[in-house]
């Protein structure tokens, strides 16, 4: 019965440091790409604005 119970705990603490470690990797990209998109409309803005149109018309097309 211990050993179940401690299996228990292993596999919930796992899974609790892979949603943490998940959370983490997605606040960093978030971070990466505002950085991203910071540095291009200021150094260049002629493709900050054709990557702006073509996520637009995608969006708009419904993703395709």
């Amino acid at each position: 019965m211990n050993q179940i119970s401690g299996l228990t705990r292993a596999v919930a603490y796992k899974k609790r440091v892979e949603l943490q470690n998940k959370s983490d990797i997605e606040a960093g990209t978030g971070d990466l790409k505002s950085a991203l998109w910071s540095a291009m409309a200021k150094e260049r803005p002629d493709l900050y604005k054709q990557v702006s149109a073509y996520l637009d018309r995608k969006a708009q097309e419904g993703g395709t």
